[in-house]
């Protein structure tokens, strides 16, 4: 949350860490320091290629998708805000859960 922070601020989006949301689609407490590495090593270019759109909102919601047929999202927009949410099925991880983000 820290870094991501940190590079929108850079990228002229002021952010601070706390408004930041951490989502993964593995199972919690599995990875480790060389899951977490990868993800750091590679935030800047994630940042740079990151889309604020619905648009990027349905592109990560079909980056996600592993044996799911189809992309689970929804969007809500109001007056000055736009909110929005995917889901997937997490089958392969462990039956009977999914996962929300």
């Amino acid at each position: 949350a820290e870094e991501t922070a940190t590079l929108l601020t850079d990228a002229g989006t002021p952010t601070q860490a706390d408004e930041i949301l951490i989502c993964s689609t593995g199972l919690i407490g599995v990875g480790g320091e060389e899951f977490r590495s990868g993800i750091l090593d590679h935030l800047p270019e994630l940042v740079a290629a990151a889309e604020d759109s619905v648009t990027g909102g349905d592109n990560a919601a079909e980056a996600i998708m592993t044996t799911d047929t189809v992309a689970k999202t929804a969007t809500r927009e109001g007056e000055g805000y736009t909110i929005g949410g995917m889901a997937k099925g997490a089958g392969m991880l462990a039956p009977g859960l999914a996962t929300m983000l």
